[in-house]
């Protein structure tokens, strides 16, 4: 399960301190990747969660998400940039599964 995945359970069920913990996890992660932005967002879903504020914790989330999103497409650039993915050419994509190598006879 995923940091997100974990605070969006939480939340759900009603279980701060889950939410506390996966929100620690995500502050202390996005410092150590200088996204203070995020990191902040994180912190303050962390307090109002241990604090168990239910309604708080919900509005908090709602505004890591959005830290999130303005995160995303950085790390992307940085990503392509540092050559760790290939960068994909534009136009329609076939999943892996669908593709034949050129090499096998289909007779």
């Amino acid at each position: 399960m995923t940091i997100e995945e974990a605070i969006k359970t939480g939340i759900d069920q009603g279980d701060l301190s889950a939410v506390a913990k996966a929100a620690h996890r995500l502050k202390g992660s996005s410092s150590l990747l200088g996204a203070t932005a995020v990191s902040a967002a994180a912190g303050d879903l962390n307090d109002v969660a241990r604090a168990g504020d239910r309604q708080g914790a919900g509005g908090a989330w709602v505004e890591l998400e959005l830290e999130i999103s303005r995160l995303e497409p950085e790390l992307q650039e940085l990503i392509l940039d540092a050559g760790l993915i290939p960068q994909r050419p534009a136009g329609p994509h076939l999943p892996p599964s669908s593709r034949q190598p050129s090499n096998i006879d289909a007779s």
